[in-house]
């Protein structure tokens, strides 16, 4: 089965070379009208313009042919030696072959007869403008492949840098994790002691945050409303006030899973913890305090969640 994309391209492909050698039809009636007339002929319009239009379709039934040998043969390395030798060699090849068959299809629809001598005759005065122009289909091809595979190496390339940026994110995840749950193991294990209910009650809700980082890790994203909910529910357990300014449009922004989480953990023990956020430059700028001294900032890239 043909790919539909594939056949939309290729569809694109054939109306813009027919187009384009239309368009040189144009432009080489209008050449030979006005030199028909400054030598004294007196031709008609559109005999001209027919017979122009009828080359430039032999060309665009050419060109394809001429573009598959082009990105057969590209003048690339390792093989630009190789391939330049035989692209050398095809170009008059090809230009002859152009003139042969454009000649029985110009004097078969002139006088519905084909003669070798006429044939000849009009391969010889085209042979060295056909050599022109498969040439520069020829150079059009190349340019045309060294720009598709430039920007084939850019997509590789952040492809690449987007997996990279993966992996660092589930890096930083999976050492997020321990340092998140020694925390709360020392938390539980200083209430133990002087109140064993409470840090019984500590153990079952880390046990529920530790099911909602698991769920949350097999995401890329969440929205900032649900990681403030965690950072509340883990205070929470901690008995550490949380105050929290955000506006509502920005809880619906996509943010990195536990991103506030080393901030959180380092302003542990100094008193409330207050959360500020703004939409500043298409950013999520985001300060935090404890006790009410600042203890960092950070920023991440503004994305408004889909739902």
């Amino acid at each position: 089965m043909i790919d539909r994309r594939r056949f939309v391209e290729l569809t694109w492909d054939a109306f813009g070379i027919v187009a384009l050698w239309l368009a040189a039809g144009v432009f080489s009636t209008s050449e030979f009208y006005r030199r028909a007339v400054l030598i004294g002929g007196e031709p008609h319009w559109f005999h001209v313009w027919l017979f122009q239009t009828a080359s430039s379709f032999v060309w665009a039934f050419t060109t394809p042919l001429v573009i598959a040998i082009a990105e057969r043969l590209p003048l690339r390395r390792p093989y630009i030696l190789r391939n330049g030798v035989l692209v050398v060699a095809l170009i008059p090849l090809l230009a002859i072959v152009r003139a042969v068959y454009g000649s029985i299809l110009d004097e078969y629809g002139e006088n519905g007869e084909v003669t070798l001598a006429f044939t000849l005759h009009s391969a010889q005065i085209r042979f060295h403008r056909n050599i022109f122009f498969v040439a520069l289909i020829v150079a059009l091809t190349n340019v045309w492949l060294a720009y598709r595979d430039a920007r084939a190496r850019e997509r590789r390339e952040l492809e690449l840098e987007a997996q990279l940026a993966r992996e660092q994110v589930q890096q930083l995840r999976t050492r997020l994790q321990p340092q998140f749950l020694f925390t709360m193991l020392r938390a539980i294990a200083e209430r133990v002691r002087t109140d064993p209910a409470a840090a019984d009650r500590m153990l079952v809700g880390l046990s529920s945050l530790l099911r909602t980082s698991l769920d949350r890790r097999r995401r890329p994203t969440v929205t900032l409303a649900e990681e403030l909910e965690f950072v509340d529910r883990y205070l929470g357990l901690q008995n550490i006030d949380l105050h929290v300014d955000v506006d509502d449009e920005l809880l619906g922004a996509e943010v990195p899973p536990m991103f506030l989480q080393p901030f959180i953990d380092a302003a542990i023990g100094r008193g409330a913890i207050e959360i500020a956020g703004r939409a500043e430059a298409d950013a999520l700028h985001v300060e935090l305090r404890a006790g009410g001294v600042r203890v960092a900032a950070t920023a991440v890239p503004l994305l408004r969640s889909a739902a």
